[in-house]
């Protein structure tokens, strides 16, 4: 008798640790792998720590959170292609966390980028500008001229912003700015220069304050 629920048992938490792997099924990340290891390391034991029932909640939470973001950036970043936009890759920035995409246009003045990254709060979001050289630095009249340029930026990425996430809820994905702030509210931050392979961007004509910043 003993011995029979000593098998039962055995192929009971077998049958659990086979239903968790499951579903580890179509999740990506390593805490994902790492996870799925352990369990194939437990079915060989057939029994598993009473904790593991959590941990399995726990990481398949994460990773199911993970992929939505993925996947609603992707939605959003076809989109935002849709507009004109480019994803820079290869690019070095001086935040100490890189943002998850580097969004060029040639709508865009000069040496303008935007960062876009998925988080658990919202989508997070900014134009930036890579850093000017020291010598090239504005002063005087040109420093208010790039002030104007920036507050120029700021709202036609926000009203190409609005126009990406309107189309991505037509798609099923609703998209939500982390925080908001009026174009001009804060100084475009500057980025290192964007060191890629792409072509050196050829001089583009400023566009004007009233003209071509607004799409439907």
């Amino acid at each position: 008798q003993r011995a029979n629920a000593t098998g039962e048992d055995r192929r009971r938490a077998v049958r659990q640790i086979e239903q968790w792997r499951e579903r580890l099924l179509g999740l990506e990340g390593e805490e994902v792998e790492q996870l799925d290891t352990t369990l194939r390391l437990l079915l060989n034991e057939g029994a598993a720590p009473p904790y593991m029932a959590q941990t399995v909640d726990d990481v398949v939470a994460r990773a199911t959170d993970a992929a939505n973001r993925d996947y609603a950036l992707g939605v959003i970043r076809e989109e935002l292609e849709n507009l004109g936009y480019v994803v820079e890759v290869g690019f070095e920035t001086a935040a100490p966390d890189a943002p998850e995409m580097l969004l060029s246009n040639p709508a865009m003045e000069d040496d303008y980028l935007v960062s876009v990254s998925a988080a658990p709060g919202g989508l997070q979001n900014q134009v930036v500008r890579e850093a000017a050289e020291p010598s090239q630095d504005p002063r005087g009249s040109a420093a208010a001229d790039r002030q104007q340029s920036d507050e120029r930026m700021q709202r036609a990425w926000c009203q190409d912003l609005a126009a990406a996430l309107a189309a991505a809820e037509r798609c099923g994905v609703r998209g939500q700015a982390a925080a908001r702030s009026q174009p001009g509210e804060h100084p475009v931050p500057t980025i290192a220069p964007v060191r890629s392979e792409r072509k050196p961007k050829r001089r583009r004509r400023r566009r004007r304050e009233n003209a071509g910043l607004s799409r439907v």
